[in-house]
């Protein structure tokens, strides 16, 4: 494992190894300045989960079947693998230099799965792209509760935002929004709605997710 960073962020960084899972996480909300990348050898990866925004790049060596399941970022997948099995919410995944037998995908919401051509798609079992885009499934909130809460930006700086969350039909509403610095805003969002941070370059970066215990409360975004 290979990471490199701003010398002051490697303390907030957790790295954990637990029953075979490479856990990589943030101790406490950071903004990197300047490069954040991290490099992981692993010639028997299997499956990766990834639920924050990033550039990702993997590479595989003829692995039997492996997972890809990711949120909200970019994701490039090389090599070659049996069968590859894909679940991307808001995630684009370029598979156009994959070699594989047989696949598998669920894509919800803006996400894509990018490939060479339809001819990678026939050999596998599918005719049309098309039928990619009838293989999208959403899941149904039928219990999807809204709840009223305030978001207080307890940070001295503005910031865009993007803010995504359940419907009781199983679709999704979503928006962009401005918080200035100090600011609460009153909102009524269902549970499991997810707020993000926008940078310059329309990145997004998960900062909250609401839970049924924020009903009624104020809830400070930053640490």
């Amino acid at each position: 494992i290979e990471v490199t960073t701003d010398e002051n962020i490697i303390p907030y960084i957790n790295l954990e190894t637990r029953n075979g899972r490479l856990e990589l996480d943030q101790k406490k909300w950071i903004e990197s300045s300047g490069i954040f990348k991290v490099k992981v050898v692993a010639p028997d990866l299997k499956e990766i989960n990834n639920d924050s925004w990033v550039d990702l790049s993997v590479y595989l060596v003829g692995q039997k079947k492996f997972i890809a399941r990711s949120t909200i970022s970019e994701i490039k997948i090389m090599g070659d693998v049996g069968l590859i099995e894909i679940e991307s919410e808001d995630s684009d995944i370029d598979i156009t230099g994959l070699e594989f037998q047989s696949i598998e995908t669920s894509v919800t919401g803006d996400g894509k799965i990018i490939v060479n051509d339809v001819e990678q798609i026939n050999k596998n079992g599918m005719t049309t792209l098309q039928e990619i885009e009838l293989n999208k499934q959403s899941p149904i909130f039928v219990n999807a509760r809204f709840i009223d809460l305030r978001i207080r930006n307890n940070k001295n700086q503005s910031f865009s935002a993007y803010v995504k969350g359940p419907k009781k039909d199983g679709s999704y509403f979503s928006y962009g929004l401005n918080f200035y610095k100090n600011q609460v805003k009153n909102e009524r969002w269902s549970v499991g709605t997810k707020l993000y941070k926008v940078n310059g370059n329309g990145l997004k970066s998960e900062i909250y997710t609401v839970k049924q215990e924020d009903d009624g409360k104020t809830v400070d975004l930053w640490y």
